[in-house]
């Protein structure tokens, strides 16, 4: 994936958004296109990425 076109990358737990050169992008969790405003041609139609929190499965409990 070329990566000069990409101005800011939005990462949740529920997918990704990727804010393009004029335009943007939304994906699942899984990388797949779930909508797009913009040029087409430089919007992947799918995008692959890693979670690597250690916390993933701890829950937010305070020390005690």
């Amino acid at each position: 994936m070329d990566f000069k076109n990409i101005m800011m990358i939005n990462i949740s737990d529920t997918g990704v958004s990727l804010t393009f050169n004029g335009g943007m992008a939304s994906y699942d969790k899984d990388g797949s296109l779930e909508g797009c405003i913009g040029d087409r041609s430089i919007i992947p139609t799918h995008v692959s990425f890693v979670d690597t929190r250690s916390n993933q499965n701890q829950s937010a409990k305070s020390p005690t």
